[in-house]
């Protein structure tokens, strides 16, 4: 439907400014409010992709605490994600500093 389509070009475009804003400002607090943007997107399947890159942008800030409930969220909620191991491994190793 039009309405589907358009979701999906929405969601792609959020994306992209993430992916923009990451290269352009390393990580600033923009790249969060555009991840987080993601999750308002019923069906979407970008939103593990999206939990994950949350944790980096936390713990790239300097946001520990916020990095470490990112990436259990993401082993929570997302189980059988293709990112799951990654947010396990980034959550073990803030967890060993």
């Amino acid at each position: 439907s039009e309405f589907a389509y358009s979701c999906v070009v929405s969601i792609k475009d959020i994306i992209k400014d993430a992916i923009k804003i990451m290269e352009g400002f390393a990580f600033e607090k923009g790249v969060s409010l555009e991840f987080e943007k993601v999750f308002m997107f019923p069906g979407t399947d970008k939103d593990d992709d999206a939990q994950l890159k949350l944790g980096h942008c936390h713990r790239s800030m300097g946001n520990i605490d916020k990095a470490r409930e990112e990436y259990q969220r993401l082993i929570d909620y997302f189980p059988g994600s293709e990112f799951y191991e990654k947010g396990r491994e980034s959550l073990k190793q803030i967890n060993t500093q």
